[in-house]
């Protein structure tokens, strides 16, 4: 990506009928800190802005370092940013602003332009939901620019991109029933240490209708039946709006408790292992998100059905709960939701509209 061809590069300045290029040596001013600087001329600004870049990438290759502070910039956003994230989120986000540092590391701030940043997106990122995702990172960072006052806007705010295909569940009992059988396929043997244990686990991420994560990390400690209750404070929410959420223990649920339970029991046949996790090994550790993954995707290729993934059994949950007659709020409140838009989005995906218009032929 070239720099802005409107304003100069960084470090470049413009006197006496020449370009000037202003860059760092390797010793420290003893009265600052800071690395001392020189200046040198780069070419005539008769020979056009095509000779200046030309010159000043051969200058790069060779010796010089010529850096805009953006890279500083987006380092000091980093630090104060990405603590307040979730690991996940601090990985993946973390992965796109290393991208954006190193295609924007001779830009200062101010120059970045809202072409730059479609270029990057459009470089960088293949389809539309993860091209929003992108630009979302970015407009973050520069959202923080425009606050500690390292630009005067945020270039992101003037691209548009469109609206990715709303997701799709075509989910089923049928489709339930026999993707849950297909995971006690011998097969699947390689793939986790218990096909049942699996059926456990799908159980209780539908009746417990709470995110994947939540349902794969649940411990023993927060099923609390004294109270009747299982406690989540979900993942997702923990460094956001704190939310948590309390399920009711119902016959349903302890039924697939009880039998994992036996299952555990069953491995550890003389008592002697304490377990931490209601959904684990063999060996008492828990099943890595890539495992389960798998375990589902090899089911559904022998049940012969597309389309439909592990973390969808959440929408699936809260569409059979909006079926029953509990309230948008209700299944807010449940999911742990801060936006009842949010809520509205997982039931689109199950949504079955029927139209109530009946016509009769014109004339009839």
């Amino acid at each position: 990506m070239n720099p802005p061809t409107k304003s100069l590069p960084p470090r470049v300045t413009e006197r006496h009928g020449a370009w000037h290029l202003t860059y760092d040596l390797p010793e420290r001013s003893a009265a600052t800190g800071k690395p001392k600087q020189r200046s040198m001329i780069v070419c005539r600004v008769s020979e056009g802005e095509a000779k200046l870049y030309e010159r000043l990438a051969e200058i790069k290759g060779v010796a010089i370092k010529i850096t805009g502070n953006l890279p500083d910039r987006l380092k000091e956003f980093r630090a104060e940013y990405l603590p307040t994230l979730a690991p996940a989120s601090r990985k993946e986000y973390g992965r796109i602003y290393d991208l954006a540092s190193d295609e924007f590391q001779d830009f200062d701030t101010e120059q970045i332009k809202a072409k730059h940043i479609k270029d990057f997106i459009r470089i960088h990122f293949v389809t539309p939901r993860m091209q929003r995702d992108g630009k979302s990172r970015l407009s973050t960072f520069l959202r923080w620019c425009v606050v500690c006052d390292y630009a005067t806007t945020n270039p992101c705010e003037f691209i548009e991109i469109k609206q990715p295909p709303a997701k799709r569940f075509d989910w089923s009992p049928t489709k339930w029933h026999a993707i849950r059988a297909a995971l006690l396929h011998d097969k699947l043997d390689r793939i986790v240490p218990s096909g049942a244990m699996m059926q456990c686990y799908v159980d209780l991420c539908f009746l417990l209708y709470q995110r994947n994560t939540d349902v794969r990390l649940l411990t023993i400690p927060q099923v609390d039946r004294a109270s009747s209750l299982i406690r989540f404070v979900p993942a997702k929410t923990e460094h956001s709006t704190g939310a948590n959420v309390s399920v009711p223990i119902t016959p349903a649920i302890a039924a697939v408790l009880a039998r994992a339970k036996n299952l555990r029991d069953g491995w550890d046949a003389e008592g002697r292992k304490i377990w931490k996790y209601v959904i684990c090994k063999k060996d008492g550790t828990t099943y890595t998100a890539s495992g389960i993954r798998d375990a589902w995707d090899a089911a559904c290729i022998r049940a012969d059905i597309k389309g439909l993934t592990s973390k969808s059994i959440r929408t699936y949950a809260a569409t059979e709960a909006e079926r029953q007659g509990y309230s948008k709020g209700q299944i807010q409140r449940g999911l742990a939701h801060r936006l009842i838009t949010t809520t509205e989005g997982y039931l689109a995906q199950h949504e079955e509209v029927v139209s109530a218009i009946t016509l009769a032929l014109p004339g009839g």
